[in-house]
């Protein structure tokens, strides 16, 4: 057997080695050429000892001894034989490849989802913003064609109002508990909206010492929804921080962003019930300056019970 050993060096490459075996007599089942490859870190030596026979003459065998000294072999038509991995090992990789890749097409699909989220979300405001402003053009208009008339304009009564709980549980019968329970509004200065109807009117009626409401104008509401806002998510109090909770929660209800949830709260839609619910009861803080007197109603001077336009002040103060 003849060895022979051809170096090859490139310009600006790293240089590279072939060792060949020629074998005369013998035909190797196998292919033996070897490629080498240079890597200067590698400091550790190796000795490999490779078993070889011949198919026409299996009584002759013939083995020889390899030194690995900075340098890594790699062996692509022997790798097989010498170098398999463990089962287990390609398995591993196998999982891993394929999550690799599910994971890459769940990062793309929600990039995505939440692309076209933003736009929808985007015309929705605008939509939303032209509505506002056409039904504050028109109340104007109503007030300025009564005056003309000599008329009195009647604003049309609130269809929602915000209740907020000003005492404590002092003082408070069985019914009264029991109504605030109704009404969500368990802890001090808990705030929530409510529909108003012939039922809830009688209701809020039978709690006007331990409550302040009145019907919220649209910055109230914003600002409730933005700055403690929480929805209700897998019985969940979670922060409302991106519309995709919004969305994942009422978009069955045609509600896919913090701007739907405030136009269907402020005008009191189909869905008012699924959107309050959703919402859980707002914790305010004290207010800015205190209270003048919580028993004592409002229209006496204090700060209990139905005082209409004044409780956006009074939210203001709280947040």
């Amino acid at each position: 057997m003849s060895v022979r050993v051809k170096e090859r060096k490139e310009s600006l490459q790293t240089s590279f080695c072939f060792l060949c075996f020629t074998f005369p007599a013998f035909q190797p089942p196998l292919p033996l050429e070897l490629a080498l490859e240079r890597r200067p870190w590698k400091t550790e030596a190796v000795r490999l000892r490779i078993l070889l026979s011949s198919k026409s003459h299996p009584e002759l065998t013939f083995s020889f001894s390899l030194i690995f000294f900075r340098y890594d072999f790699s062996f692509p038509s022997l790798s097989p034989l010498f170098f398999s991995q463990p089962e287990t090992q390609l398995k591993k990789q196998k999982r891993n490849a394929t999550l690799l890749v599910a994971a890459k097409k769940k990062a793309f699909d929600n990039r995505q989802y939440k692309k076209n989220l933003r736009a929808k979300a985007f015309k929705s405001a605008e939509a939303y913003v032209k509505e506002y402003k056409a039904l504050e053009n028109q109340e104007v208009a109503n007030k300025r064609k009564a005056k003309a008339e000599n008329k009195l304009y009647y604003e049309p009564e609130a269809q929602v109002v915000c209740v907020v709980r000003i005492r404590g549980i002092i003082g408070v019968s069985p019914k009264v508990r029991k109504i605030l329970r109704l009404f969500r509004l368990r802890q001090i200065h808990n705030c929530v909206f409510v529909k108003m109807n012939k039922a809830t009117i009688n209701m809020l009626r039978l709690v006007e010492p331990f409550i302040a409401y009145g019907p919220p104008n649209l910055k109230t509401i914003r600002e409730l929804v933005y700055k403690r806002g929480f929805g209700k998510v897998d019985k969940q109090r979670i922060a409302l921080t991106d519309n995709s909770i919004v969305d994942q929660a009422l978009g069955k209800f045609n509600i896919s962003c913090m701007e739907d949830l405030i136009h269907e709260i402020f005008t009191c839609g189909g869905r008012f019930k699924e959107a309050n619910n959703f919402l859980h009861p707002f914790k305010l803080s004290s207010p800015l300056g205190g209270f003048k007197s919580k028993l004592i109603h409002f229209n006496e001077g204090g700060d209990a019970g139905n005082r209409e336009e004044k409780i956006n002040g009074l939210v203001q103060r709280m947040l």
